[in-house]
């Protein structure tokens, strides 16, 4: 008895079902990818934000001083950021900023208890540093850095703190400074992925 193989159109048939089926899921399968991935970069921003605010619960200050001791009239930070690629901005109005200026990573102050300049920061009550708060500063999904506009926290005027990923583009799209109350609420921009603490 002879063996029988398959003829080229049995073959042909074969293939257009599964270039069909590959088609279908990749679009699919690639959608919920980018939903997941803009899950987890809302969940890290909460997640950090949780952790800022633990920090403030226990030194009564925002973690954006250059030195200690901590007030008012010291030195700030402008920017905190996490571990990453720079994101770009976008060239709008106040998006600059948040690639400019006193800048310092999130994780000297939240996991490594030191200012900017680093000195540490007060261990003995009332107001104690009782971290680390996080210890897990990685990137955004995209491989960008996590932003904090942390001069809004006591700047002049009333100005919205966000918790920032530049998102899927990786460019930062969102005012650095947006009034934290009025006629018009403080927004993300474009695509950005962010939360707003105060």
């Amino acid at each position: 008895m002879k063996k029988r193989g398959f003829t080229l159109i049995e073959i042909v048939i074969v293939l257009a079902v599964v270039a069909t089926l590959v088609a279908i899921l990749t679009p699919l399968i690639s959608g919920l990818v980018e939903r997941s991935r803009i899950t987890r970069a809302t969940n890290d921003c909460k997640v950090i934000a949780e952790a800022v605010m633990n920090f403030y619960k226990d030194v009564r200050a925002f973690p954006i001083y250059v030195n200690t001791p901590l007030s008012n009239s010291n030195a700030t930070i402008g920017v905190l950021y996490t571990d990453g690629n720079e994101a770009g901005a976008s060239g709008a109005p106040g998006t600059a900023t948040w690639l400019s200026g006193n800048r310092d990573a999130l994780q000297n102050h939240l996991e490594k208890g030191l200012t900017q300049g680093g000195q540490p920061y007060p261990t003995t009550l009332p107001f104690a540093w009782k971290g680390p708060y996080h210890t897990d500063f990685k990137p955004d999904p995209w491989g960008n850095r996590y932003y904090v506009n942390a001069s809004c926290f006591y700047g002049p005027g009333n100005n919205a703190v966000w918790i920032l990923s530049a998102g899927p583009n990786g460019i930062i799209e969102t005012n650095f400074t947006q009034p934290a109350s009025g006629n018009v609420a403080p927004s993300l921009g474009g695509d950005d992925i962010g939360y707003r603490i105060k």
